[in-house]
């Protein structure tokens, strides 16, 4: 849960996403019936997902490293019928579609409960940010290469438009690339000057 002044990566933890759930069927909740399956993750931790109704009220019932945790659902009716699912964080008790379970805890909670917890990207610095930038769009436009940061050709399924407003945001992540190096070679004539 982070010390005063001393910021960690939320994202490289595990991350349990509502409308994931939701898309796998997981979060069906009929009386009697309960709903079993796992999520493996990157980092070897292996969580069993119980859905179920307790108490008349839909939960879910998270199983890893010997720790079961419960986590209270809510949903809210969409306008044009269904409903969109949310959890109900553990800590703070708020509405949230995702939950962390950072390196180091031992619970799922919403971001906002874990103190000092910021995302990848905000640890990048500006030139990060740019490549990083330049490498969405590529990817954005069917580059399968990791490191491909040209421009691609438009793809034939996509619309002009959408083409150009991402052929425009790779414009200018390459101008901010160049201003960026242009004053990083500034700082070092700076230093030898």
């Amino acid at each position: 849960m982070g010390r005063d002044g001393y910021r960690f990566r939320i994202d490289a933890g595990c991350r349990l996403d509502i409308n994931q759930l939701a898309r796998i069927g997981m979060l069906r909740f009929e009386p009697g019936v309960r709903v079993v399956g796992s999520i493996r993750y990157g980092c070897g931790l292996e969580l069993e997902i119980t859905a179920e109704r307790y108490n008349d009220e839909p939960r879910l019932i998270l199983v890893h490293s010997g720790v079961a945790q419960y986590v209270s659902l809510t949903s809210v009716l969409k306008p044009y019928g269904g409903q969109q699912w949310y959890f109900l964080c553990p800590v703070s008790l708020k509405r949230v579609s995702v939950l962390w379970c950072p390196y180091g805890a031992r619970k799922f909670a919403s971001r906002h409960a874990y103190r000092n917890a910021a995302y990848n990207t905000q640890f990048l610095d500006p030139t990060q940010r740019c490549w990083r930038e330049l490498r969405r769009v590529a990817k954005r436009l069917g580059s399968t290469d990791p490191d491909d940061y040209d421009l691609p050709e438009k793809p034939k399924w996509m619309r002009w438009a959408t083409y150009e407003r991402l052929a425009n945001r790779h414009d200018a992540a390459n101008e901010k690339l160049d201003q960026e190096v242009v004053i990083a070679l500034g700082r070092l004539l700076k230093v030898w000057g």
